[in-house]
């Protein structure tokens, strides 16, 4: 029986407000809010409109260190770092309250390519995440590799904890099915490239090596490559289950969710060693890490995927790691239960 626990939760991130109601952005904070709403008392989504201008950064300060008063909760929960962690920060000052921060990708990892200018912001976000951590009571990062870049001194108080993936709705259909929703050819090999919803994100998912590998399998006839942003999270099983491998180029991640999520659709993957991918892709077959960001090795690899015309057993991977979307949930309760009791681990 999943135990629940008498916590009043705020979780904070970037959003919108639409008719005084706050609508977080990211598909995956709002799953998670969703998740932990049969664990904890109440759960408050707190949308962050400006993480920009100084004015904004501070309005949603005092904003949300209105509505902590209003309703007294027992933990704050930035999920981000960088401004949203300052954000919280400022609201939880002398409030008594334990704030959380998530640290997802980007705001530990700092983008080594690009414009000067977006290179000089992205050290500066890290920075101020990183400081900010130091002061939260307990920090929250989605892969190994995020945690070795925490500061010493935070590492003590810091979880790794992946996103969970809904199995409900991230399930095995026909791909028959899935390519005629979509209006696919049935009869082509399809490698599917998600550049996501953020603009700008090409050099971090490095869309020119996809590309590139790419080239080298197009001289064979009914392959196509499929690069899909901004497409609705509903639809992205749909997505999946049409395709024939998903490819992975990014420079750097945290948790991919998308890796998740084509295990859950039991959807082959290739990709370069990024984030945690080897350590999900561990037993699944096939499957394939590329240790090289070599677009003949990435195209090779694709091509033996292709070629086997396998499913594999990712679903069932999924489940042994625990990260179906209620397993995470229940982890990070007890991990808010750590938070709020001053305990040292779980």
């Amino acid at each position: 029986m999943n135990q629940k626990y008498d916590y009043r939760v705020i979780m904070i991130a970037k959003g919108k407000r639409i008719n005084s109601g706050h609508q977080l952005d990211s598909c995956f904070v709002r799953a998670q809010l969703d998740s932990i709403r049969p664990h904890v008392k109440e759960v408050v989504p707190f949308a962050i409109d400006d993480t920009v201008s100084p004015w904004g950064i501070l309005r949603n300060a005092m904003e949300l260190r209105g509505l902590i008063s209003s309703i007294r909760p027992d933990i704050v929960h930035a999920q981000w770092g960088s401004t949203t962690a300052v954000i919280g920060l400022l609201a939880t000052r002398n409030k008594a309250i334990p704030l959380i921060i998530s640290f997802c990708g980007s705001d530990l990892i700092e983008i080594g390519g690009g414009s000067i200018i977006k290179r000089l912001r992205s050290k500066l976000a890290v920075a101020i995440g990183r400081f900010c951590s130091r002061y939260a009571e307990v920090v929250i990062v989605k892969s190994a590799n995020l945690y070795a870049l925490l500061p010493k001194a935070v590492k003590a108080k810091a979880y790794a904890l992946p996103n969970g993936v809904d199995m409900a709705k991230f399930r095995v259909m026909p791909k028959v099915k899935a390519r005629r929703l979509l209006s696919w050819d049935p009869d082509l090999s399809i490698i599917l490239f998600s550049i996501g919803g953020i603009l700008g994100r090409e050099t971090v998912i490095n869309l020119k090596l996809a590309e590139a590998a790419f080239s080298i399998l197009k001289a064979e006839n009914n392959i196509a490559l499929e690069k899909i942003r901004g497409v609705p999270h509903e639809m992205m099983p749909v997505y999946l289950n049409a395709s024939d491998v998903l490819l992975v180029t990014s420079l750097h991640e945290g948790s991919p969710n998308i890796v998740k999520e084509a295990m859950a659709c039991n959807l082959p993957v290739v990709t370069v060693k990024c984030g945690d991918v080897s350590e999900r892709l561990e037993n699944v077959y096939p499957s394939r890490v590329v240790t090289s960001y070599d677009p003949r090795s990435i195209a090779i690899a694709t091509m033996e995927i292709l070629q086997s015309k396998k499913r594999p057993n990712g679903r069932k991977e999924l489940r042994e790691q625990h990260l179906e979307i209620e397993s995470v949930a229940e982890k990070l309760v007890k991990i808010y239960d750590v938070a709020v009791n001053r305990s040292s681990k779980i």
